[in-house]
């Protein structure tokens, strides 16, 4: 009967999670650039983002780009694909996870009940399991890691040998939360320097490889970065303190990592460095623009363990396992309704702790939700209007564009383009930042610092109406520096936009 109340209640909680991940499905911006390096790379022109162009790892995510390539090369939308192989990968973890907590705690199921529950109403966890990125699949690897090296004693070498080299691949700074893992076996008096020589090797070849191909010993996006400073830091500090605002549920697993210590865990000191290390992480790299806290996705992971023993702590006292059932859901309950915009916290507080400094109003989490997925609608529409333009070209076989959010223009067109942000080019790397932007965008240019290029179309605008019109014609438009440009408003298949642009005269 036990075996069947567990089936029943995993079902439960996977039927949740489908619901909310299908309600709250999303594919953003970032992703497209993942899938115009796989479209490129499936096409036979290599790892590049802009065909004909030297490479620029622009990616941060090898191994999801060289899966999404198989998955291009075979014809399946990726739009489709790798949003469902990351709702799947939270689907094992799930399971994962029940059978850790039954099998291995030994915990009961009232306590296993409430532990996945908190992984399907919280809103880091659907958000993020259909945005086409690698975010969930990366942070599931990373607590697999642990298990199997630290948990389960590095009992199986050949998994986590492989799991530590998926983990590395998947996301460039998977290597460095890697390399971590294996040396948390020294608390254990033990460390398996053969295997861990194994994986340094083989990373190191990958390395060798990268650095032949790209020039560069790490990913542009590192360059394209401001650096540790303490303004970046104190921007990070914003993200998350906004973070337990906002799903305050996280609290509650700071208590249940005390009670790991308490009650001597054999992987508690081991856990408490990785939980310490995942949540501060976000902070000295100064947050993230995405919505839902992205880089806190892995932190979440391993907090969920944390509510287990928590669970189980007060389950033989029944006032207080009455109490805290109370809260637990209370505070589940708050997370949750932030997709809702509903909050205990006024909207004067949340504005205290902003961290996206290039919009001067303050987005909650699904209000920045919305605005990416209101942007992702505005580039299909300049996506179709450039396809036109395409076909009017004669003996232009790769126009170029300037243009900022590039993915999924660049995955629906065939433009050069030249990213004001820096992302797939290396012009920004010497740009001197003054005043913090939104994390990942705090190196910015006009569009006029790529004119040496001698774009096709720069100074991209949507227009609302005409409204601009008069606007671009007096501030842009009859610029010097644009004398051999013309201006176009182009209509889009939305009767209320059309796109200003300049292109270039022949």
């Amino acid at each position: 009967m036990s075996k069947i109340i567990s089936v029943l209640y995993y079902l439960f909680i996977i039927i949740i999670l489908g619901i909310f991940s299908y309600k709250f499905y999303f594919v953003c911006d970032d992703a497209y650039i993942s899938f115009q390096y796989a479209r490129n790379l499936a096409s036979g022109f290599g790892l590049t983002f802009n065909r004909g162009l030297d490479p620029v790892e622009g990616y941060t995510n090898f191994l999801w780009v060289i899966i999404e390539s198989f998955f291009y090369y075979i014809n399946v939308p990726l739009q489709l694909i790798m949003p469902l192989i990351s709702f799947l990968s939270l689907v094992i973890f799930v399971g994962f996870l029940r059978k850790l907590i039954k099998e291995k705690l030994k915990f009961n199921d009232y306590v296993c009940f409430f532990t996945l529950l908190s992984v399907a109403f919280f809103p880091s966890f659907f958000i993020w399991s259909t945005s086409g990125l690698e975010t969930l699949p990366y942070s599931i690897l990373m607590f697999l890691l642990f298990y199997y090296l630290i948990i389960d004693d590095g009992k199986n070498e050949n998994k986590i040998l492989l799991i530590s080299l998926i983990l590395s691949l998947i996301r460039f700074e998977g290597v460095f939360f890697a390399i971590l893992i294996y040396f948390l076996q020294i608390f254990k008096k033990k460390f398996n320097f053969k295997l861990f020589l194994k994986f340094f090797i083989i990373y190191s070849l990958y390395t060798i490889c990268r650095y032949i191909y790209f020039g560069d010993l790490f990913p542009n996006t590192v360059y394209t970065k401001v650096g540790i400073s303490f303004p970046v830091i104190m921007r990070g500090i914003n993200y998350n303190i906004s973070f337990l605002l906002n799903e305050p549920l996280s609290i509650l697993s700071i208590f249940g990592l005390i009670i790991m210590l308490k009650d001597k865990v054999k992987f508690s000191t081991e856990y408490l460095i990785m939980y310490l290390s995942l949540f501060f992480y976000p902070i000295i790299v100064g947050g993230d623009f995405l919505p839902y806290y992205r880089f806190l996705v892995p932190f979440c992971v391993f907090q969920v363990l944390t509510f287990s023993y928590l669970i189980n702590a007060v389950n033989d006292k029944k006032f207080v396992k009455i109490s805290f059932l109370f809260i637990f859901i209370g505070l589940l309950l708050i997370s949750f309704l932030n997709v809702y915009n509903i909050s205990i916290f006024n909207r004067d507080l949340l504005t205290k702790f902003h961290f996206r400094f290039n919009t001067p109003e303050f987005r909650t989490e699904i209000e920045s939700y919305n605005y990416l997925n209101e942007n992702n609608y505005k580039r299909k529409l300049l996506s179709n209007v450039l396809n036109k333009l395409e076909k009017e070209l004669e003996n232009n076989e790769n126009p170029s564009i300037v243009l900022g959010g590039i993915g999924l223009v660049a995955f629906n067109t065939n433009f050069i383009v030249y990213d004001i942000y820096g992302l797939v080019n290396k012009d920004l790397r010497n740009i001197k930042v003054k005043n913090l932007r939104s994390p990942g965008h705090d190196k910015r240019v006009k569009p006029e610092f790529f004119l040496k290029y001698k774009p096709y179309l720069t100074e991209i605008k949507l227009n609302f109406r005409n409204r601009r019109l008069t606007w671009y014609q007096e501030n842009i438009a009859k610029s010097k520096m644009y004398n051999n440009y013309s201006i176009l408003n182009l209509p889009t298949e939305d009767k209320d936009l059309s796109v200003l642009m300049l292109r270039r005269l022949k």
